[in-house]
C-alpha cells in the first residue's frame, strides 16, 4: 500500500497543495516555524484524526484534504476491510480518502461517506506516524509490553485473549452488581410489606365501595327522614292524581277535553312508577351503623394507599405483584451468583491457559528481538549497550494476561541493568527509531515526525541510512532539521511561509537538482554559501 499523492486546500494556512509522493524515502524540511507540522496535521487527518473549524483557512468557509491511496498485491486484508465499507477500488486499483471540513465534518471514501474512525480502523496496521514525542511513551509498562507483543503475539491469540478478558470483566461486573442488590434488610422488607398486603388482600375497586358504604353510613338519618318524606309525598301524589283521573274521565263521557284525560293517566302512571323506583333503591340501601370491621378495613386501606403512595386498590395490586417480583429475583440472587461464579472460575482457567500461551511466544520472541535491537542501536553509536527485554509474570491476570515487560539497559557495557528513564533524549530516540526499524513488515507508510531532532551529525546519517534501507520495503517520509537525513531520500519536499500584508501562507513543492542542493546548505546554515553548497554535493554523491 502506499500513498501516491495528497491535495490540500484551505487548511489552515496552506491555501494549496498538490503533493505527488513516490515510493521510497521522502524528506521533508523547511525553517522552523515554516509550516512542516502543518504536513503532519494533515496527514493525521487523513489516518482518522480530529478535525475542527479552526483548521479552516482564511481563503473560504471549508477547507478539504485527500489523499489517493494505491494497493499493492499484497493488500488481501486491506482489500477485505473496504469490502467490509462496501468501497471498492476503481480499476487502477487507487482508492480515495477525502476529509471536508467546517461548520461540519465530513470523511469520505471514494465519495462515499464514511466516519473518521473508520479511517482509524482501516489504516491502522499500514499506516504510522511516529515523532520524538513518542519517547515519552517508550517509559510506560504498557508502551514496552505491546512493542514486545507487535513481534511476538498473533493476531489470534490476541483476539483470542481479548475476548476472555472482556468476558471475564462483565462476568465480575455483574457478580458485583448482584451482591450489592442481594440486601438482607431489603429482602426483610419485602417480605413484611408483601406478607401485609397478602393478609389484606385488597381487591380492584374497593376504596370506592368502602367510601360509599362509609358516606351512608355517615348520613344514616338524613337519608331514612328523606326516603320518609318523599315516599309520603308520591304516595299523596299518587293518591291526588288518582282522584282527578276519575274526575277528569267522567268530564269527558260528556264534553271533548282533547288529550287532558290520556295526559292524566300517564302523570298517574308515571307516579306510581316513581313511587316504586323510590321503595326499590331505599331498600337497596345498607343503612345501618358501619360497623366495626367496615371501618376497621377502611382506616388499613387508607393507611396502605399513603404509605406504598398509590392513589387506588389497583395501585395497591400492582405494587403487590412488583414488590413479590422483586423478592423472587433477590431470593434466586445467590444461586445466580453462585452460578456466575461458576461461569466466571470456568472462564479464568481458560483465560489463564491463554495468557501462558502468550507468554511462551513472548519469551520465545525476547532473544531475536533484543539481538536486532542491539544491532540497531551499536549502529546508531551506542557501542556499549547491553539492551535486554524483562518479562515478569504476575499473580492474577490483566488485560496484558499474566506478564509485566520491561526495557532494561546499560550504556557503558557493564554493571547493573537500568530503566530506560535514565537514557538520554538522544540515547530515547535512538531507542525509539531502533524499535520502528526492527519490525519487518512490509508495505507500509510510516510518517518520522523529526524523530532524529536528537541524533546528530554522523550518527544522524546511520540513522537516515537504516531509513533507506527501511524505505526498500515500506513507504517512509521523515520531516528533518538534518541535511545528513535528507540527502539520504528518494524525494524531497520543502515547506516555505510567506507573509503578504498580514496574511501568512505555507506552501509545499518538490525540489530538484540545484534547488536541492541549495535547500541542504540551508540546512547547514547559509544556502549561498559555497563551502555549504559543496558539502551538500558531497552528501548527495554519499
Amino acid at each position: 500500500m502506499k500513498i501516491r499523492s495528497i491535495i490540500l486546500r484551505n487548511f489552515l494556512i496552506i491555501q494549496k497543495a498538490d503533493i505527488d509522493l513516490d515510493a521510497g524515502l521522502t524528506a521533508v524540511t523547511g525553517e522552523t516555524g515554516s509550516g512542516k507540522s502543518l504536513f503532519v496535521e494533515a496527514v493525521k487527518l487523513l489516518l482518522g484524526g480530529k478535525s475542527h473549524k479552526g483548521m479552516v483557512g482564511p481563503w473560504g468557509k471549508t477547507g478539504e484534504l485527500s489523499a489517493l491511496v494505491e494497493l499493492g498485491d499484497a493488500d488481501g486484508l486491506l482489500r477485505e476491510r473496504l469490502a467490509a465499507l462496501a468501497i471498492e477500488p476503481d480499476e487502477e486499483r487507487f482508492v480515495t480518502v477525502r476529509r471536508v471540513i467546517g461548520d461540519k465534518s465530513l470523511t469520505y471514501l471514494n465519495d462515499s461517506p464514511v466516519s473518521a474512525q473508520s479511517l482509524t480502523d482501516l489504516f491502522a496496521d499500514w499506516m504510522e506516524i511516529s515523532s520524538q514525542f513518542e519517547n515519552r511513551e517508550l517509559f510506560k509498562a504498557e508502551y514496552q509490553l505491546s512493542v514486545l507483543d507487535g513481534f511476538a503475539l498473533s493476531d489470534k491469540l490476541k483476539a483470542e485473549y481479548a475476548a476472555q478478558w472482556e468476558k471475564l470483566q462483565a462476568l465480575r461486573n455483574e457478580i458485583e452488581t448482584l451482591k450489592r442488590q442481594d440486601d438482607p434488610a431489603r429482602r426483610d422488607y419485602l417480605e413484611f410489606q408483601i406478607r401485609e398486603l397478602d393478609e389484606f388482600r385488597p381487591k380492584a375497586g374497593e376504596e370506592e365501595r368502602l367510601r360509599q358504604k362509609m358516606l351512608l353510613s355517615e348520613n344514616r338519618k338524613k337519608l331514612e327522614a328523606l326516603i320518609t318524606k318523599g315516599d309520603d309525598g308520591l304516595q299523596a301524589a299518587v293518591e291526588a292524581l288518582h282522584g282527578a283521573d276519575r274526575a277528569i274521565a267522567d268530564m269527558a263521557k260528556i264534553t271533548d277535553l282533547g288529550d287532558l284525560p290520556q295526559r292524566t293517566a300517564s302523570a298517574l302512571i308515571e307516579c306510581r312508577d316513581l313511587h316504586r323506583t323510590l321503595r326499590s333503591v331505599a331498600g337497596r340501601m345498607d343503612l345501618d351503623d358501619a360497623d366495626e370491621e367496615l371501618k376497621g378495613r377502611w382506616d388499613k386501606l387508607s393507611g396502605l394507599l399513603m404509605k406504598h403512595g398509590v392513589k387506588d386498590a389497583d395501585g395497591l395490586i400492582e405494587k403487590h405483584i412488583v414488590m413479590k417480583r422483586e423478592l423472587a429475583d433477590l431470593i434466586k440472587t445467590p444461586d445466580r451468583v453462585r452460578e456466575l461464579n461458576r461461569e466466571f472460575f470456568a472462564l479464568k482457567s481458560e483465560a489463564e491457559k491463554t495468557a501462558q500461551k502468550m507468554r511462551k511466544a513472548r519469551l520465545k520472541t525476547i532473544a531475536p528481538l533484543e539481538k536486532e535491537l542491539t544491532g540497531y542501536l551499536l549502529k546508531f553509536g551506542m557501542e556499549r549497550i547491553v539492551f535486554k527485554i524483562v518479562v515478569a509474570q504476575n499473580e492474577e491476570l490483566s488485560a496484558a494476561g499474566l506478564d509485566t515487560v520491561r526495557f532494561m539497559m546499560n550504556t557503558i557495557g557493564s554493571g547493573e541493568l537500568y530503566p530506560i528513564k535514565n537514557l538520554s533524549g538522544g540515547e530515547l530516540s535512538r531507542l525509539l527509531l531502533a524499535l520502528k526499524l526492527v519490525d519487518n513488515d512490509a508495505g507500509r507508510f510510516i510518517l518520522f515526525d523529526e524523530i532524529d531532532a536528537n541524533i546528530g551529525g554522523e550518527i544522524a546519517a546511520r540513522a537516515a541510512a537504516e531509513l533507506k534501507e527501511n524505505s526498500k520495503f515500506n513507504q517512509i517520509l521523515v520531516v528533518t532539521h538534518f541535511p545528513q537525513t535528507a540527502a539520504w531520500a528518494d524525494a524531497h519536499l520543502v515547506v516555505e511561509k510567506s507573509a503578504e500584508g498580514e496574511a501568512m501562507e505555507s506552501t509545499l513543492h518538490a525540489v530538484e537538482s540545484d534547488d536541492r542542493v541549495r535547500e541542504l546548505a540551508r540546512m547547514m546554515g547559509d544556502s549561498s554559501s559555497k563551502e555549504n553548497i559543496k558539502a551538500a554535493h558531497k552528501l548527495l554523491e554519499r
